[in-house]
This record gives structure tokens, sequence and C-alpha cells, in this order.
């Protein structure tokens, strides 16, 4: 009730002088103020309670919003830059990485994509295979599989915490080379793993063309 009769104070205000622009600078004030009461309640309920100093500092400037000075009027395309400042996301996690040749994958075992073309925040680890979540959020996980022409029925499936999260794929790969792909959005905790797995028993050759990408939302 009390923002309501906020913005419909500030409407009625300017709109008496006749300057629209007035408008939009108390509106834009009114919800910059709510996203910084917002930020401080999630900052007092972080747990920083095992954590030494320079941690709690340090994951505090990880949260940092960006706001304007109260004391500095806002004009136009300001504005904009500051709201955009607002909204971007701190930590950026993202990897894309390829098989370096063509080769085979044991039965029921981890397929390992050696070569890391992104691999912003570290997060994926090109030896294993594995994808580690940093933090608690919403990721996509996107792969191609090129699968051999020697290869016969082909199954696999994206694991999480070595469990079948039912993102599967297959590519029957007989008489010539097939291609599959899967996209799928999984919720993971921080130290939650991500892997693609053969479900076959028996070995299967993926060329070099195969691909596995994930980032976080």
């Amino acid at each position: 009730m009390k923002t309501r009769i906020f913005v419909c104070f500030a409407v009625i205000h300017v709109c008496s002088f006749g300057n629209a622009i007035f408008v939009k600078e108390a509106l834009l004030r009114h919800i910059l103020d709510k996203l910084a009461t917002l930020k401080n309640a999630v900052l007092e309920q972080q747990p920083y309670e095992h954590q030494n100093d320079s941690e709690r500092e340090s994951s505090r400037e990880k949260t940092e919003i960006f706001l304007p000075e109260a004391h500095i009027p806002s004009r136009g395309r300001r504005d904009i830059l500051n709201f955009k400042r607002l909204l971007t996301p701190v930590q950026k996690i993202g990897f894309t990485a390829v098989r370096h040749s063509n080769s085979a994958v044991h039965g029921n075992e981890i397929i390992v994509f050696g070569t890391s073309i992104t691999n912003e925040g570290s997060a994926y680890n090109p030896t294993s295979g594995i994808f580690t979540a940093p933090v608690n959020g919403m990721y996509v996980f996107f792969y191609d599989l090129e699968c051999m022409k020697i290869n016969g029925d082909t199954y696999v499936k994206l694991m999480k915490n070595a469990a079948n999260t039912g993102i599967e794929s297959y590519c029957h790969g007989l008489g010539d080379i097939d291609n599959s792909s899967t996209l799928g959005v999984l919720y993971l905790e921080a130290g939650d793993m991500v892997s693609i797995r053969l479900s076959n028993s028996d070995s299967k050759v993926f060329g070099y063309k195969t691909i596995f990408s994930g980032f976080l939302i």
C-alpha cells in the first residue's frame, strides 16, 4: 500500500510541473531502493559464521550490487547503464569441451572431452570429464555425439552425482556416421557433479566432433 501511495504521489507531483523526466527518475529511484534493501537482507542471511574476516569481505564483494549515489541526480543513459550493471550476474560460469580424436569409450564409462574451448570459472575438468557446480543455481547442459559407423546402437545419458538424470540420447551409427544432440536444464547445488556416461556395456567409438557444453543461467 505504501508503494502505491509513493508512486501515485510521484506521478501527481511531477505531472503538475509538466516534466515527464522526473516521473521516470522517481520510479527508478524507488526500484533501486527496493533492490538495495533486498541485497542487504540477502547478505544478512548468508552463513558467515565459518568464514574468517577476509573470506567474509570477499563474499560481500562478489554479491555487491552497484547503485548510483543518492546525491547524484540520475539522467537518461547513465540510468540505463547503472540498471544493466544492477541486473548483470556477478559470477560467470560456462564451458565448452570437445574430444581431440576419434577414440573408443569403454562400456558404462564417462565420456571424457579432453580439450576445453571455454572454461569460465574452471568448473569443468577436462581430465575426468566431470563438471562440478561452484554455486547453487539452474544450469543448462548440451551435448552432441558423433557416433562412428562401426558402433551399432549407442546410448548415452547425462549423469548428476553418478545418478541418471533422465536426459538421454541415442544414435545408431550403423553403416554410416550418425549424430545425436540433447539439451537439458538441471538445478545444482554447489559441489554437485555432472558428466556424460556411455550406457552400453561394450565399447563405442566417438568422433572428434563430439562436444559437451554447460553454463549457469
